[in-house]
């Protein structure tokens, strides 16, 4: 009976013991993923109008407002932000039709390679509208972009656009 007892007594503080490190061990997870997310998140939201927040960081202007159907479009991609801005050749294209965009089948070969865009640096990158047979009308063009945190895995993709009138 003596051994029961001593027995209950070292079960006692073994199951305590046991006890607080699951406390310790899940208190110790819980502060991890909290501060990841701190650290992942910078306070802006990845999705929306790529004309609000996210306008700050990359810039998308092009050479002109109007063109004719035979011009040879320039895009400028400009990175305003601290963070590497990453793009390729790729785009979609809208046109305005009663107040909506409805794209426009884009039937061009695209190359798919990574174009690096440096903070404070630009990216150009030239698109023959005779290609496209556009009609007359108000367009948007619109790109991709990645953004990448430097020193993290980081990254968070937005819509970058430019509207555009084709005459003639």
């Amino acid at each position: 009976m003596n051994e029961r007892i001593i027995i209950l007594e070292v079960q006692k503080p073994l199951v305590k013991s046991m006890r607080k490190a699951l406390v310790i061990g899940i208190a110790v997870v819980v502060l991890v993923v909290a501060g990841y997310g701190a650290l992942s998140w910078d306070g802006k939201e990845a999705s929306g109008s790529p004309q609000d927040s996210h306008a700050k960081f990359v810039k998308m202007e092009l050479d002109k407002s109007t063109y004719s159907p035979s011009d040879t479009m320039i895009i400028r991609l400009i990175n305003e932000g601290e963070t590497k801005a990453t793009t390729s050749y790729h785009f979609r294209l809208y046109r305005e039709e009663n107040g909506e965009w409805e794209e426009v089948p884009v039937n061009l070969m695209f190359i798919e390679i990574a174009v690096s865009i440096e903070p404070g640096k630009s990216w150009e990158q030239k698109v023959n509208l005779a290609d496209l047979k556009l009609s007359p009308g108000h367009y948007k063009i619109v790109k991709k972009v990645i953004l990448t945190s430097q020193g993290t895995e980081n990254a968070a993709s937005y819509e970058v656009s430019a509207e555009f009138e084709v005459k003639g």
